[in-house]
């Protein structure tokens, strides 16, 4: 529509006096040279053409890179299920003593190396954001921007051997206990990845040190909080380029009724392996629990929101790219051969007196060309620009 609004508006006033002339329309048709507005309209949608392919070629890029993405750890052997006791009308107490039957029995089954649960998936639909900052006394040599600072992380209620689930070591320190995971009273034990350890303790170790939540934190235990172990960066969020920092508190210490259950096999398989193992071993803790889901974490990640924009955002911008291309290829040439024709004349003078017809020809083309350049490189422009963004 808006590219047939200037020639709608030329027809709606028609010059009777430029019609009954040789060269109708050129000079108010004209902006600078032989450069029309018709050439004009192309050029910009070439330019936005080529500026959508750019874009749809990252996005199918992206959905690639993150349908394969690693969130730190290796998700072959792995499978999750999640459970929610309060969905079949469990208390609190019945809910702890659920979670607490479904780890055993999935800790006691050949073939299972390492169970753990956790209150949150990575790659998941669901977050829980905490403001956190160092506790306890300052020190004289301590750095004054990190005395106070509040940092945004993400909080993670886990079981003992979450990270060894996860395949990963600890880089200093320990993960939680078996009776932590359970209960805990007084100083609650924590553990910090290495980005917050990075962002609040620089050049100190951080085992030993105390945090606290922040004042306008949504928490309402207050209760100081030590560093028991350092843990390895992952992934929360398929989007953001680098690892956020994150904190993870033991099961015990809050009254978390839905649980990730996660489970790592002990030798190489097909997902639907373990997956058939966990679910069977599920039913038997507690035929009445309400397993929400039990599947592979490759099969959670790839059919994750996050993957689906990436790849819904891909096929919608390769579609509109090579449409808008299309377009405006037909629109190239339906200009280029129109303003032609109306050259018959001027190239049957240039050829009365000598110029060739390959002469006509390369003056046509390069007319063409220069136009398409233009298109092409504002469209790399406004691409770079908008990939940038």
């Amino acid at each position: 529509m808006a590219f047939g609004l200037w020639p709608a508006l030329r027809l709606s006033r028609p010059d009777l006096l430029s019609s009954l002339k040789d060269h109708v329309g050129e000079i108010s048709g004209k902006i600078a040279g032989r450069i029309t507005v018709r050439d004009a309209l192309v050029t910009a949608q070439l330019a936005l053409s080529l500026a959508l392919l750019v874009l749809s070629g990252l996005f199918v890029r992206g959905a690639a890179a993150g349908a394969s993405a690693n969130p730190g750890f290796e998700v072959g052997q792995l499978a999750i299920a999640q459970v929610d006791p309060t969905l079949g009308g469990y208390d609190a107490a019945q809910g702890r003593e659920a979670h607490r039957a479904v780890l055993e029995k999935l800790r006691s089954t050949p073939g299972i190396e390492s169970v753990a649960e956790a209150s949150i998936l990575p790659f998941g639909d669901y977050s829980f954001g905490e403001d956190v900052q160092r506790g306890g006394p300052r020190l004289k040599n301590e750095d004054p921007d990190a005395a106070g600072k509040l940092l945004r992380v993400q909080c993670y209620m886990v079981t003992s051997d979450y990270f060894k689930t996860l395949g990963l070591r600890m880089v200093q320190g320990r993960e939680f206990t078996v009776a932590e995971e359970a209960t805990v009273g007084g100083t609650m034990p924590v553990i910090v990845d290495v980005t917050l350890a990075e962002r609040l303790f620089a050049n100190e170790n951080p085992v030993g040190q105390l945090l606290q939540y922040g004042a306008d934190s949504g928490t309402a235990d207050s209760r100081p909080m030590v560093i028991v172990g350092l843990a390895p960066a992952v992934k929360h969020n398929l989007f953001k380029n680098r690892s956020e920092a994150h904190i993870y508190v033991p099961a015990g210490a809050a009254d978390s009724t839905r649980m990730f259950v996660y489970a790592r096999a002990t030798t190489p398989q097909t997902g639907d392996t373990i997956v058939r193992s966990v679910r069977e071993q599920l039913r038997a803790s507690n035929p009445n629990l309400p397993v929400i889901f039990v599947k592979s974490f490759r099969a959670h990640h790839e059919g994750s929101a996050q993957v689906w924009v990436l790849r819904t955002a891909a096929q919608v911008f390769l579609t509109l790219g090579l449409a808008g291309t299309f377009v405006a290829v037909i629109g190239l040439y339906g200009v280029r051969s129109y303003l032609v024709s109306r050259r018959i004349r001027e190239f049957g003078v240039r050829m009365a007196i000598g110029a060739s017809p390959a002469d006509v020809l390369s003056l046509v083309l390069r007319e063409s060309l220069a136009i398409t350049t233009v298109g092409l490189t504002i469209g790399l422009g406004l691409a770079n620009c908008s990939a940038g963004a």
